[in-house]
Formats: structure tokens, C-alpha cells, sequence
């Protein structure tokens, strides 16, 4: 079988697609359909294709729309082949669906590819909303007043809020309160004794968990005052009379602050030259082009910067969201791509709709996933001597920190290029654009430094820049 790769500088159109090309589709290869408008409605106003396209170690093949319209080049994925349409799409109902797209593009413009991933949004975040709904519907209905049912509500309610931290949350729950004290988590939460807390938390300690046990006692205080704040909510007035939470047990229970020891891990130069050789190693493309740009943006927060949609980037300036803190909504973190940054990120598009960082096209990457990928490698550099000791993603970032002040770069420049507080002298004398300016160019001078890092530049006595 020949192979057709058509661009759009080439005047023959491109024969139509068969069942058979599709099915022996090498990996690693796209084809571009010619039968998709067959008629010629869209002829003369917009210039585009179907292509099907079978990306490196899949089975499935996804169809997109290709349109190029006022210069601008966009992909809109369609869906996944089927042979007999059962579980995805056959190759007709893609080029009507195909066709569809295309003719409201000559109408809406390249504004269109926003609008849909707003209309995909907005129909999962009423979805979401839904289901959340039906799970505290039931819950009231069954009457389920444990302490199992509060942690459920409290983590939908963190959920709701869009707070990052729900999923982090449920799964301690559920290893170190659901598991390890079925006894605790189905008796009624107004039952649950400051002894009872001293009981979880004693555990955790028993099996050598340090910072998170006192992160378990922070979510379940927040867990109890969510419950004792029921009752002034008349969209949890119901639960409140289902729970009767009368006092918050874990409210005199002390937070343990020998556990809350700040680290001290600083990398030296050449610790960081190895890891950046270890980084452009990784298999994964997205995992690399994550892992360079976390550190060549100045150390950005992992579960931050792979939440970072297509939409968040315009032009050369990358916004993140960020919700640390006590705040209701997350303020926007905005950073500029210094050379070649923006380069960097241009090798992932395609590989999703929505997200800049998705491993598999479907959703983003997991922070957590990212921060495994960084203590590996630390294990490689240990094992094969290039390392004294580990280190972690907030190792790497306490780092660039130390080298900012090397580099003499301002602590108000580096506190917002990290956003590590947002109240500094920066925000009070300097409008948006005015420290648009100082990150770029503070950031101009560390990725000067990486590159003679890459480069070999290191110092070959290995002499930490900070004890």
C-alpha cells in the first residue's frame, strides 16, 4: 500500500480514504482523506482536509479535522475509527461529521476550536455538578449520618470548589481512616471523640508518616468545621439535620510542627547538569518537554503548570491558576516563554484538544506522576554515583530559588516567577506588564545559566551553592 502524506501546497486532491487503508495503517502515520466533501460545499471558503492518524504504540485511530483559514492552522479532533461504528465512528459518519465542522468553521472563524473546548467544558462541568448532587442526594436519603459519608461530603464539597487538593484528600481518607479504621469510618461523625482522632493519627505515625499526618489532621478539622457550617447553608440544610454535628473534635487535637521540618536539599551545578541529561533521556515526549519547561520556567509547582490548557497559552505568555492557600478562586500566575520555550511546547500540540501536557490525549498530567518521574531519576543519579543524596520536585525548586539569589535576581522577581506569595513589592509598584518585563527578564538570565549548564559550562568541583 502507498503511502499519501498530503500537504497544502500540493494542488492534487487527495483520493478518498478506504475501510482497508485504515486497517492497515502503520503506527506512526496519518493519511489525509479526499472524500470527506465530496461535493464541493466548502470549496473556495475554507481550505481543509480529513485526516485519520494512528499515533506511535496505539491501536486506535483518531480522525481530526484540519482547517487553515486568515493563517491560522488548527486541529479539531472528530473521533475514533470503528470498523462497524460499535465504540467509535465509522469513516462516513466522520466525513459528515467532518463536514459539519467544517461548515460551521467558514462561519464562526478560528474562533470556533475555543468555542467547542468552552461547549465540552461547560456540558462535563454540569455533568460533574450532577453527579455530585446524586451522591449527596443518596447519601441524605440512606440517612448515612457516619463519619465515612462527612470525609465523602467534605471532598465533593473541595471538589465543588475546584480545589486541587480533592483527590490528594479522598485518598488519605480512604488508606488511613476507610482502611485502617473501618470502626471509625461507619460510626455517626457526632460520635467521634477527640481520643478516636488521637487513634488515626497515632496509626499513621506507627507505619513512619511524618508531614502527612499532620496534613490528615488539618482535612479533618476542615472536614468537622464543613459539618458544624451545614447548618447556615441552605444547600446542606438537610444533611446538617442528618449529621447533628454539635462540636469539632479535632479542634484541641495539636498539630505536631517537629513533623512540618522545612528541607534544605540545594543541588549544585552539576547535580543540575545531570539531571537535565537525565530529563532529555526520558522516553516519554511530553514527560521531557514537562520536566525542562517546570525547570526552565523557575521551578513552577508540578500539579500548576500540567494543568495548563491550550487556552492558557497566548501567544508567548503562559497563564497557570493558582489555588494554593485560603483563597475561593485561584489568582492567575502568568509567566512569559522565553527563547525557545515557546519552541519547546509547539512539539506537543496535537497530542490533545484541551491539555498541553496529556501523556494519552484524554486528560492532563497528574502532578503526582511528574513528581515520581523527578525522585527516578534522583535514584539513577544515586545509584550511579552522580548524587550524594535524593532529591524531590520541591528540592529542584528550593534550588532555582538559591541560584535566583546567585544570579542577583530580586527576591520580588523571584517570589513572583515561583508565586510563592502573592503580596510582594512587585504587586504594589508595578502593573501587570511592568513585571511581565522583569520575569522575562529574569528569566532570560537563569536560562542563560541552564544552557551553559547543558552545555558542559559546570564547575567540576562539586561545591553546593548553599549549606
Amino acid at each position: 500500500m502507498k503511502g499519501r502524506i498530503v500537504t497544502y501546497c500540493q494542488k492534487r486532491q487527495p483520493d478518498a480514504l478506504t475501510v482497508k487503508e485504515l486497517e492497515f495503517l502503520p503506527e506512526g502515520s496519518k493519511r489525509t482523506d479526499g472524500g470527506f466533501d465530496p461535493d464541493g460545499e466548502i470549496a473556495g471558503r475554507l481550505r481543509g482536509s480529513l485526516i485519520a492518524r494512528r499515533r506511535k504504540g496505539r491501536v486506535q485511530i483518531e480522525f481530526y479535522l484540519r482547517t487553515q483559514a486568515g493563517g491560522t492552522d488548527q486541529l479539531h479532533r472528530i473521533g475514533t475509527w470503528s470498523k462497524t461504528g460499535d465504540g467509535g465512528i465509522t469513516l462516513s459518519q466522520a466525513r459528515a461529521a467532518a463536514l459539519d465542522l467544517a461548515k460551521r468553521y467558514t462561519e464562526e472563524g478560528v474562533g470556533l476550536k475555543s468555542a467547542l473546548v468552552a461547549d465540552r467544558e461547560a456540558e462535563n462541568a454540569i455533568i460533574e455538578q450532577q453527579r455530585r448532587e446524586d451522591e449527596q442526594r443518596e447519601s441524605e436519603q440512606r440517612g448515612d449520618n457516619s463519619l465515612g459519608a462527612l470525609c465523602a461530603a467534605y471532598v465533593r464539597h473541595l471538589e465543588a470548589r475546584s480545589r486541587r487538593s480533592w483527590r490528594d484528600v479522598r485518598n488519605m481518607f480512604a488508606k488511613h481512616v476507610a482502611k485502617a479504621r473501618p470502626d471509625l469510618w461507619g460510626r455517626p461523625a457526632r460520635l467521634i471523640s477527640k481520643d478516636d482522632v488521637h487513634g488515626i493519627l497515632g496509626g499513621m505515625l506507627d507505619q513512619g508518616i511524618g508531614r502527612q499526618t499532620n496534613m490528615m489532621r488539618a482535612s479533618l478539622r476542615a472536614a468537622f468545621e464543613f459539618g458544624l457550617s451545614m447548618a447556615d447553608d441552605p444547600r446542606h440544610a438537610r444533611a446538617a439535620k442528618v449529621f447533628r454535628i454539635e462540636a469539632n473534635p479535632v479542634a484541641r487535637v495539636k498539630r505536631m510542627k517537629q513533623l512540618d521540618k522545612a528541607g534544605d536539599r540545594v543541588l549544585t551545578e552539576r547535580e543540575l547538569a545531570g539531571y537535565m541529561r537525565h530529563v532529555s533521556a526520558l522516553p516519554s515526549p511530553v514527560m521531557r518537554a514537562f520536566l525542562t519547561l517546570q525547570l526552565r520556567l523557575g521551578g513552577q509547582r508540578l500539579e500548576q503548570l500540567a494543568r495548563c490548557k491550550w487556552t492558557d497559552l497566548r501567544g508567548d505568555v503562559l497563564t497557570q491558576r493558582d489555588g494554593k492557600g485560603r483563597r475561593d478562586e485561584p489568582i492567575e500566575h502568568v509567566l512569559p516563554l522565553v527563547a525557545p520555550l515557546g519552541e519547546l511546547i509547539d512539539t506537543l500540540r496535537g497530542m490533545s484538544e484541551i491539555w498541553i501536557f496529556s501523556p494519552r490525549g484524554k486528560t492532563h498530567m497528574h502532578g503526582c506522576t511528574a513528581s515520581t518521574a523527578v525522585r527516578d531519576i534522583a535514584a539513577e543519579m544515586l545509584a550511579a554515583g552522580e548524587i550524594r543524596e535524593p532529591f524531590s520536585a520541591h528540592d529542584l525548586r528550593r534550588t532555582v530559588a538559591t541560584m535566583f539569589g546567585e544570579l542577583g535576581i530580586s527576591k520580588d522577581a523571584a517570589i513572583e516567577i515561583q508565586s510563592h506569595g502573592r503580596n510582594s513589592l512587585v504587586h504594589r509598584h508595578y502593573d501587570r506588564s511592568a513585571y511581565l518585563s522583569i520575569k522575562r527578564t529574569a528569566l532570560q538570565r537563569w536560562n542563560r545559566l541552564l544552557d551553559r549548564l547543558q552545555a558542559g559550562a559546570a564547575d567540576p568541583k562539586v561545591i553546593p551553592l548553599r549549606k
